[in-house]
């Protein structure tokens, strides 16, 4: 697959397209400046074994690609997507979470739609398939390429786009899971804020789950 990581030159979006390069897909790197793009693709690309990254504008990374993994903060999200994703017909997946910092624990901080996944579904043109994906998997593990992803990934939305997602999540080595539509978004969001304060709390570096 044609694959368009829009964000992916943040730690997480750059994790996930390194990996999705690695699994023998044709990786774009999006970012707001171009220039900032292909510096980091090119750097990408130096870690891997034979593949290649390439880095273009947010819009021009979009261009001919069957899936756009909407890797942006979360005070952007629903603006590239009404952006940057107008009249695309391809498939779209956020792992977008919106938390803030509370007496020093992160906690989840939904957008008035409910959750994200809702914000940015609302923003995409009526009839693009949209999943929400990787929220549970640690940036840290996903950018360092030595390290073998051991984690289940929840994956919500339409039927097209979760059928997409999952195999995306299994190319990066995790194991996805269905677990419903949007009405489901909240639950699996903020799973990310949790992680975090598991792992900070506790010792455990880049904490993921598995559901036995």
């Amino acid at each position: 697959m044609k694959i368009a990581v829009l964000g992916g030159t943040g730690k997480f979006g750059g994790g996930l397209a390194t990996r999705l390069a690695e699994a023998g897909h044709e990786v774009v790197v999006g970012s707001r400046k171009a220039e900032k793009a292909e510096e980091v693709a090119a750097d990408y690309t130096e870690k891997l074994d034979g593949a290649e990254v390439k880095g273009a504008s947010n819009a021009e990374a979009v261009e001919s690609t069957d899936v756009a993994v909407l890797a942006v903060p979360p005070d952007y999200a629903a603006e590239t997507a009404r952006a940057v994703l107008d009249g695309y017909d391809g498939v779209v997946v956020t792992p977008v979470v919106s938390m803030s910092r509370v007496e020093g624990d992160f906690v989840y901080t939904p957008p008035d739609a409910g959750s994200s996944a809702e914000e940015i579904r609302a923003a995409l043109d009526d009839g693009t398939p949209l999943a929400g994906a990787f929220h549970n998997l640690a940036a840290g593990k996903l950018a360092d390429l030595s390290f073998e992803i051991d984690a289940d990934v929840a994956v919500f939305g339409d039927d097209e786009a979760k059928e997409t997602a999952s195999e995306l999540a299994e190319d990066v080595g995790a194991r996805p899971l269905d677990v419903g539509g949007f009405g489901v978004a909240p639950q699996v969001e903020s799973l990310t804020p949790l992680l975090i304060n598991v792992g900070t709390k506790n010792g455990i570096k880049d904490a993921g789950v598995r559901f036995v």
